[in-house]
């Protein structure tokens, strides 16, 4: 009937809705565990960022703290061998008083100059640490900026004009007077001057202040409202403008993958692979991007293609020069030229009164080659060895002296080395000895391609060198030849006056290992090396050992004179095994000795 009729369609209809919300709740439900499954699934991301973000950090912070240390420990090297050549002048009866005075002023004069270097390298890592930390305090009052820049332009013109490079710096027309932290930006200033006339061989380079629009470049919008807001803060309400500060050069270039690199602190000093020639400026770059971070802004880089326009006319005459060549290649790579920048705060009305703002200080605000066996390389002799060093060239074919080449790129290591070679040789008056010096890898390659030798001392890490005399003709190249017949320190004084080198494009950016391995591999496709393999000798601030065959001494530094001969008679069977060196008996046959393939003798055998 009419009513059993609608209680089945009530009963369909219910149905209907319980399935409908039964359907809901499921739909709901998986939606919800969607959800859930995706947060949880980007909390694991964001942790395995995290995780990966603080293992970079940490790598970075090694890699900065291992080049640090290597620059500090050549600087304290450079005292040691200073001390030590103190102390030896100060016994050396045939030193007169005065040149006395005159060597031991000009060493002192030396000692301060590596020691304030190796301050600055400590107080640069540490106020890096601080800036991670947050606890790196920022002074922001107003100061001349156009001053600020003239004084650090003249800190580096000397140098650029000596390279042959134009440096000058236009004050804007108008004054300009900054908001912020005057010695952050002095500090990153000099760091893009100093890289700047370091990486240009020729051409211009040019410090500036610039409007922004004047530089044709992407900046971060909301970067620039931070750093205009943390002005005002400070501007007492006076209206503010951003500025563009920083250098252009007509150098090398540099691509953003190395700047990039050189913020995360990643940029190796040994590394091969150069922006064309600009090696060694990952440290100071890197605490230039900490420091520009402090003031919320960041380095940028651009071209010279896109602002020549605005830039003084010898950077201009250079880029039209070299147009076909500045354009950047695929991987971003400037070909020709570089322009980095950060940009601060100005007062828009020329900062009238500005002496008498008061500072403002706070907290910076932060967010919570080969494989080489890193083992201790055991040279210390046992306390009785069969090879005593006992260098004789008498009984070579040709007769000559015992020759040795020593390359260091720091001054006073070369002068340690060569002081304590010829000290070892005050006591083999027989056997005249003649020291070579070279200033990089090449240099030492080109060396021993050249001329033969005995034994070669070379320090692994090397940098471009700069302000060095260069050789004017090869024939030419300076030497010591001690016989312990003459004044040692007159010899060695007149050496390093005349001292010069083989220097061309590209040196420097070869280690002393890899220059080494290709002399004993004779693998250079550069160099021909026709003479006997002499013995290497790789100084090193680690100890780390290579396979005994390589033929390659490793000796810690700072080599001091009395660990010299120890060192050698400690690997002479090695010598003898690797192939370098083999034994013979004189004429009588009852002494036995030690000789290279020169002809020399190096080392006399005692019986055991």
């Amino acid at each position: 009937d009419e009513r059993q009729h609608l209680r089945e369609e009530i009963k369909v209809r219910m149905n209907g809705l319980v399935k409908n919300q039964d359907l809901s709740t499921q739909t709901l439900q998986e939606s919800i565990e969607r959800d859930v499954n995706a947060m949880q699934d980007a909390w694991a991301e964001h942790a395995r960022l995290e995780d990966a973000e603080k293992s970079s950090f940490e790598k970075a912070q090694a890699l900065i703290s291992a080049q640090v240390f290597h620059e500090v420990r050549n600087a304290l090297s450079s005292v040691i061998a200073m001390s030590e050549m103190t102390s030896t002048l100060r016994d050396d009866p045939t030193m007169t008083p005065s040149g006395l005075v005159t060597s031991v002023n000009e060493m002192l004069d030396q000692n301060e100059e590596v020691v304030r270097y190796s301050l600055s390298m400590l107080n640069n890592i540490l106020d890096i640490n601080k800036i991670k930390t947050g606890s790196f305090e920022i002074q922001k009052k107003p100061f001349d900026l156009t001053d600020l820049m003239q004084k650090a332009t003249m800190m580096q013109v000397v140098k650029a004009r000596a390279q042959g490079v134009s440096m000058s710096f236009e004050a804007p027309s108008v004054p300009c007077i900054a908001n912020t932290d005057k010695d952050i930006v002095l500090r990153i200033v000099t760091n893009f001057i100093s890289n700047a006339v370091k990486f240009t061989s020729s051409g211009a380079v040019q410090p500036f202040i610039l409007p922004v629009d004047d530089i044709k470049c992407s900046l971060d919008p909301k970067q620039s409202m931070e750093i205009m807001d943390n002005g005002t803060n400070s501007s007492n309400g006076r209206n503010l403008k951003l500025v563009a500060v920083g250098v252009a050069d007509t150098g090398c270039g540099l691509s953003q993958e190395m700047l990039d690199k050189a913020k995360a602190g990643l940029y190796n000093s040994d590394s091969q692979g150069t922006s064309c020639g600009a090696k060694n400026s990952g440290f100071g770059l890197h605490l230039a991007h900490q420091l520009a971070g402090t003031l919320d802004t960041k380095i940028y880089l651009t071209d010279l293609a896109r602002c020549h326009g605005a830039l003084n006319n010898d950077i201009s005459d250079a880029f039209h020069r070299n147009q076909s060549n500045s354009y950047p290649t695929h991987d971003g790579h400037n070909e020709f030229g570089t322009v980095l920048f950060v940009v601060i705060p100005v007062f828009d009305d020329g900062g009238l009164d500005y002496h008498n703002e008061k500072p403002t200080s706070h907290l910076q605000d932060t967010d919570s080659k080969m494989d080489i066996d890193d083992h201790d390389n055991e040279l210390c002799p046992p306390k009785e060895l069969p090879y005593k060093f006992y260098p004789n060239v008498a009984h070579q074919p040709v007769k000559d002296c015992f020759r040795i080449l020593i390359a260091d790129d720091i001054l006073m290591l070369r002068k340690g080395v060569v002081r304590s070679i010829l000290q070892v040789f005050q006591q083999f008056t027989s056997c005249p000895v003649l020291v070579h010096t070279a200033c990089t890898a090449e240099d030492a390659l080109r060396m021993i391609s050249s001329e033969p030798y005995d034994i070669v001392i070379s320090d692994n890490q090397f940098a471009p060198p700069t302000d060095l005399k260069s050789l004017r003709q090869k024939n030419e190249r300076p030497c010591i030849k001690y016989d312990g017949m003459h004044k040692m320190q007159e010899q060695i004084s007149n050496f390093f006056e005349s001292e010069s080198f083989t220097i061309e494009e590209g040196d420097g950016d070869l280690s002393g290992l890899t220059a080494l391995l290709q002399v004993v591999e004779s693998s250079s496709d550069q160099y021909n090396f026709p003479h006997p393999t002499p013995i290497l000798i790789l100084l090193s601030g680690h100890k780390f050992n290579l396979p005994s065959m390589r033929g390659v001494i490793v000796a810690q530094k700072p080599l001091r004179t009395s660990e010299i001969v120890p060192l050698l008679e400690a690997n002479a069977q090695r010598l003898i095994e690797c192939g370098l060196c083999f034994e013979e008996a004189d004429k009588s046959g009852e002494n036995l000795y030690v000789v290279n393939y020169r002809g020399t003798r190096i080392f006399r055998r005692d019986s055991v």
